[in-house]
């Protein structure tokens, strides 16, 4: 189904005769998926909570709420506080568009109509959309395209590192989606690179969170997914440490963004 409206308390949603688009097309059309995502960040008035960026809140609700022993809740708790701490001094020197995010864009959450001659992209599951910066939704989506959920069995996916998309695909990617938001956004290519690098990081610490916090009876191997979600966390974090010194070491809050 497709979420239509929503307002405190519920929402309305519609039956749309469908199917998840596949893993390929998930990846080449990349364009149109930036844009969709970008309708999302470009609605204002929507009635969700604009205080704190939805990554750091429920980050923190992630963790808060793990029933793993403690020296596993002890261990993530410090990649919590390290992620959030540098968030924050990024923060201090670049700016980040916080706007209405879906937060959980993979290719099990749009859809591609059945009937003839309808052509849309519709996006589905909007259970962790709220206010967030729009790089963690393009991460986000960078980190999902390591996966190809189509296995009918457990695990329900295959994963491969190498599917992660390159500097080159990740500018193809920021330039979309600055072209299609509003207002415009001005930071520079190469500093977005960084964020969305930052951001990937974050994703793949949020949903290690989300496997260890979540009830067990999902259709996931959890086990298999989370310790996954742990390697590529740690993983990423090597791979982009450079991100993150040249982010620290640079500043552009000065470029008239909003």
């Amino acid at each position: 189904s497709s979420g239509i409206n929503a307002e405190y308390g519920g929402r309305l949603e519609e039956y749309i005769p469908s199917e998840n688009i596949s893993r390929d097309r998930f990846e080449q059309d990349y364009e149109r998926i930036i844009t969709l995502m970008a309708s999302l960040n470009n609605l204002t008035d929507i009635p969700f909570p604009r205080d704190q960026a939805f990554l750091k809140s429920d980050i923190k609700r992630m963790i808060s709420i793990s029933q793993c022993p403690d020296p596993v809740v002890d261990e993530w708790q410090s990649e919590v506080n390290w992620f959030l701490g540098v968030l924050a001094k990024i923060e201090a020197r670049h700016h980040m568009r916080v706007a209405l995010c879906h937060n959980d864009v993979n290719h099990n959450n749009i859809l591609i109509p059945e009937a003839e001659g309808d052509d849309r992209f519709i996006l589905i599951d909007y259970e962790y959309t709220g206010y967030n910066y729009t790089v963690f939704d393009i991460a986000n989506y960078c980190a999902e395209l390591q996966y190809d959920w189509s296995l009918p069995e457990p695990p329900h996916y295959t994963f491969d590192e190498e599917w992660l998309p390159n500097d080159e695909l990740m500018l193809k990617m920021i330039r979309v989606h600055k072209r299609v938001v509003t207002p415009p956004i001005t930071t520079p290519d190469h500093i977005m690179l960084n964020q969305v690098k930052f951001m990937i990081i974050g994703s793949e610490l949020y949903w290690a969170l989300w496997g260890i916090s979540i009830n067990t009876s999902f259709n996931v191997d959890l086990d298999t997914y989370t310790q996954n979600k742990m390697r590529c966390y740690y993983q990423k974090k090597r791979w982009f440490a450079g991100a993150i010194e040249e982010l620290l070491k640079t500043e552009s809050r000065a470029d008239g963004d909003t």
